[in-house]
Order: structure tokens, then sequence, then C-alpha cells
């Protein structure tokens, strides 16, 4: 009995604690995730900007573009749903979303194209800035790695287009272990390895967590704080009501509504929080 007890107060302690880890990240969460160094240069080129008597131009240099690349329809609200909502919901910031292949698979990229938009309308993102590229060599099959210097050509592309400041992607284990979503990490750490971006971009990714991990929900908050201390990397969490959006958003891709999903999004901690960290050249392939 008393054993019971004590495994109780444990349990109630811990749950506490991570309420508390909750409480203060929502507290903090208003500070914006950005690079310090392009922060800084941002400013200063908005200071002299503004001295000349360019308001337009000063907050134009003070908004960061943000370039989320994800490998089909759905990723965006399965995996980045605190990221996603974080930025879409700052002024500072302008988010745009590549998505790498239609997600054909089963011969169903045109409505998954369309999933896709209104999902991200759902965040706020308007269609013109999402974009679904549907080329040979990029198709969505969980058995083949993409070609990294096709993946990296492409992504290049819209990165100089976009003007894009911070790149957000997977992690080297693609958080499922999919092989084209760990195609695309390795297309963008190329980039970054071989000096490919425009000056000051910065590339981060979504760290991959264990499958027990992964089904902690609100519970993982102290594990993913402390991957959060790790210099350079950042934690994003959602709110109560940023959750339910995601979820939402979640339905918009009917299609793939199957029961599997339907406990992910009821238990998955990606539906509630992120850990990023930065892609560097010395980042493992």
């Amino acid at each position: 009995m008393l054993v019971h007890l004590n495994a109780v107060s444990l349990f109630a302690v811990y749950c506490f604690v991570c309420l508390l880890i909750y409480i203060l990240i929502l507290w903090l969460k208003k500070r914006t995730f950005v690079h310090p160094h392009i922060l800084s240069k941002r400013r200063k080129n908005a200071e002299k900007r503004r001295k000349r008597g360019s308001l337009s131009d000063c907050r134009q240099e003070l908004t960061l573009n943000i370039l989320f690349i994800i490998a089909h329809p759905d990723d965006e609200c399965m995996f980045f749903g605190p990221s996603l909502r974080h930025f879409a919901s700052n002024k500072d910031t302008n988010v745009r979303i590549l998505c790498l292949s239609t997600g054909n698979f089963y011969g169903e990229g045109d409505r998954r194209r369309k999933e896709l938009e209104d999902s991200c309308a759902i965040f706020g993102l308007l269609s013109k800035h999402v974009f679904t590229v549907n080329q040979e060599g990029l198709e969505d099959d969980p058995l083949i790695f993409w070609d990294v210097n096709l993946v990296a050509s492409t992504i290049l592309k819209i990165v100089k287009k976009q003007h894009i400041d911070q790149i957000i992607t997977f992690d080297r284990h693609g958080v499922s272990g999919h092989r084209n979503h760990i195609s695309v990490y390795r297309g963008v750490r190329h980039l970054v390895a071989e000096h490919l971006l425009p000056k000051g971009s910065k590339a981060y990714s979504l760290e991959t967590v264990s499958f027990f991990r992964k089904y902690l929900s609100f519970f993982d908050l102290p594990f993913s704080l402390i991957m959060a201390a790790i210099p350079g990397s950042r934690i994003l969490l959602s709110s109560p009501v940023d959750v339910l959006r995601t979820q939402r958003a979640m339905k918009a891709h009917w299609s793939q509504f199957v029961w599997f999903r339907i406990l992910y999004v009821m238990f998955s901690r990606y539906m509630l929080v992120n850990t990023l960290q930065p892609i560097t050249r010395n980042s493992p392939t």
C-alpha cells in the first residue's frame, strides 16, 4: 500500500512539474525565435533606412521570411504544428511552405495538394505561399531516398526567390524514419555544408524522439526542455487553442485521416511541442 501511495505521489509531482514547465514556456512564448545575428543586422539596416525617412523599407527589413520544407502534404500539421503556428501568428515573420511531393503514392496527388492548401489556410497562410513540387525524381515513395542534388537545387530556387532567412525541416531521422523526410534534411544540410544558402540564412531541424517519448504528449515537456538546453536549440510550444487549431488542420487532410492518425493527433507530443536544433556543416548526414 505504501509503495502504491509513493508511486501516486511521484506521478502527481511529475504532473505538477510538467504543468509548471508548460505555463512558463507559454509565458515566454512571445519572444521571437530568430538567430541573434540576423536580428541585430536587420535592426541596424532598419535604423539606417528610418533615418533616410523610408518607413516602409524599415518595416520590410524587420520582417523575417521563414520556409518550412516538408516531404508530403500533412507533414506540416503532423510534425511542425507548434512551430508553424508560432511563426504564422507572429506579425514580424512571413511564412512559406515548400512541399517536395504531391503525396501521390496512392494516386491521390491532386486531392492531397488541395488538402495541403486547406490545412495551411487554417494556420493563416495564403495558397500563393504554399509551393508544392510535382517533379520526376521527387515522387512520394517510402522505399526510396531522393537525390541530394535534386532536392538541394529545388529548395535553393525557392529560397532565393522568396528571400528566405530561416529554414525549418526534418532532422537526419525524419521524425518517422520515412526516407523522403530524411532526403529533405540531407538536401538542406548539403546547402549548408557547401555554403550555397544566401548569406545570413540559417537552417533548423525538428528533433526526432523515441517512440516512447513521441506519444507522451504533455508529459514529454521535461525531456523536451532538457534537449532545448543544447546550445543553439529552441523549444516551441502550442497553447491549448493552438493544439485545437493544429488538430483541425489535420482534419483537412481527410484522405489520410485513418484510425491510427486519430490516435496520433490525440497523443503525439508533436501536436504540442517542437524542439529545433541548428543545421551546420558539421551536422551528421
